[in-house]
């Protein structure tokens, strides 16, 4: 899964994925320093932020609905994910 987003300034940039009761399941950017531009599809690399659909030990989550949460400095948002295995 890609994780889109657009960025107009430089910013701090975390993207991490959670249960949806909070828990984190898999953290792909934290606190990195982010140039502007647009980001989808990213490739491995400096800027990517994309989802395998594993847990920080590398296993293979479950089917169910994950929160994406996107934080760009102090602003965050969030999206709904569905893995259906």
């Amino acid at each position: 899964m890609a994780v889109g987003f657009e960025l107009q300034s430089a910013a701090e940039v975390t993207v991490s994925i959670h249960t949806q009761d909070g828990k984190v399941v898999r953290t792909r950017m934290e606190g990195r320093a982010v140039s502007p531009g647009r980001y989808e599809r990213s490739p491995a690399g400096d800027a990517s932020a994309g989802w395998d659909g594993t847990n920080e030990s590398g296993q293979v989550v479950s089917s169910g609905i994950y929160l994406c949460r996107i934080q760009i400095g102090d602003r965050v948002y969030s999206r709904r994910v569905i893995v259906i295995r």
